[in-house]
């Protein structure tokens, strides 16, 4: 894990927040698989609106970011991923995902599904990848 990675994914997880959040009040958590992919999230986000936790699956590494409503994509969770410094996740609640790179280009998209114990996408790639 690359210091500089980190403290770049935190910051283009703030400057997303920055750019169009209005925050909900409430606090939970969110444990997911990328479908079609081995890797996924285990995140837990405040009454404030600052979601943070861990990469799961097929790799690992720390995840910062926002929960909020984003303008034109509706409730959401917005995730920088260790594995991506450039880029950041949109989480949707229509269980559907995209990454977006710093110069707001969409990487890749799919749908996600709930985590459940044991799963670990043998033989898939990494989203991303």
């Amino acid at each position: 894990m690359k210091k500089r990675n980190i403290i770049k994914s935190a910051g283009f997880a703030l400057a997303a927040m920055v750019m169009g959040f209005a925050v909900s009040a409430q606090a939970g958590g969110l444990n997911i698989v990328y479908d079609g992919f081995c890797d996924g999230v285990s995140v837990t986000y405040t009454a404030n609106g600052v979601a943070f936790g861990t990469e799961t699956g097929c790799i690992g590494g720390p995840v910062v970011g926002t929960k909020g409503f984003v303008t034109t994509q509706g409730q959401a969770v917005t995730l920088a991923e260790n594995h991506i410094p450039n880029g950041v996740f949109l989480i949707r609640t229509d269980h559907t995902w995209s990454i977006y790179l710093s110069d707001g280009s969409e990487l890749q998209s799919g749908t996600w599904s709930i985590a459940h114990a044991g799963v670990t996408g043998g033989g898939l790639r990494a989203t991303g990848q």
